[in-house]
């Protein structure tokens, strides 16, 4: 998929079309998540299930930039992906920050139920979230592409964390966590790079030529 203006009646074509409607479905299934696991851990005094909730931010974001810009115009498609890679890379900088005070100073997390809790329902909502977007995954659209990126982190290492957090009941799950929330720094900061590199090849494959 290339980048798809709207027309002058603002009609989009029909893959244009269908990411923004997976988008939008892909926003409220994010919103939900993102209030109702925070809500449910500060209810119940999880700190981790309040930061894991919260934490669905940066998708929503992300969705929120590619709804606002896509089909926009070529400019904004480019802006948009590149706010989308920042995230991306802001969200690679909190987990190496957490990485480094993990192995620096182990501290377990809340019990088990209410990291197991979290963890499945980070599974289920990003499964969702990644099964609606899996036909864009090919995408050479920055924002369309930052869409899948954040879905495809999310699910992976929501899926790995629920591993380790089973695992946790025979064995020390602490360099396994270290583990996982480095996968989840290599895939943030190799997203925040591919979709800036998309966004910063955007404007050149579509500037006029300049004539001799």
């Amino acid at each position: 998929m290339i980048p798809i203006e709207a027309d002058a009646t603002g009609r989009h074509g029909r893959e244009g079309s269908a990411y923004l409607r997976a988008t939008r479905m892909v926003i409220a299934v994010t919103l939900l998540f993102c209030v109702g696991e925070s809500g449910a851990g500060a209810w119940a005094g999880s700190a981790f299930m309040t930061k894991d909730g919260i934490e669905w931010g940066y998708g929503l974001l992300i969705y929120a930039i590619g709804l606002a810009t896509y089909g926009r115009s070529r400019s904004a498609c480019a802006w948009g992906g590149y706010v989308s890679a920042a995230i991306l890379g802001v969200g690679g900088l909190q987990g190496l920050v957490e990485l480094v005070s993990s192995l620096l100073r182990y501290e377990p997390d809340d019990s088990l139920t209410s990291v197991a809790i979290s963890a499945i329902v980070s599974l289920v909502g990003s499964g969702i979230v990644a099964a609606i977007l899996l036909r864009f995954r090919r995408s050479t659209d920055p924002v369309v592409s930052a869409s899948w990126f954040a879905a495809r982190n999310d699910v992976v290492t929501s899926a790995l964390g629920a591993a380790v957090t089973l695992s946790s009941r025979v064995t020390d799950a602490r360099w396994l966590e270290a583990a996982v929330t480095a996968l989840g720094v290599l895939l943030s900061f190799a997203a925040c790079y591919a979709v800036a590199r998309e966004a910063a090849a955007l404007p050149a494959a579509t500037a006029p030529e300049t004539p001799p």
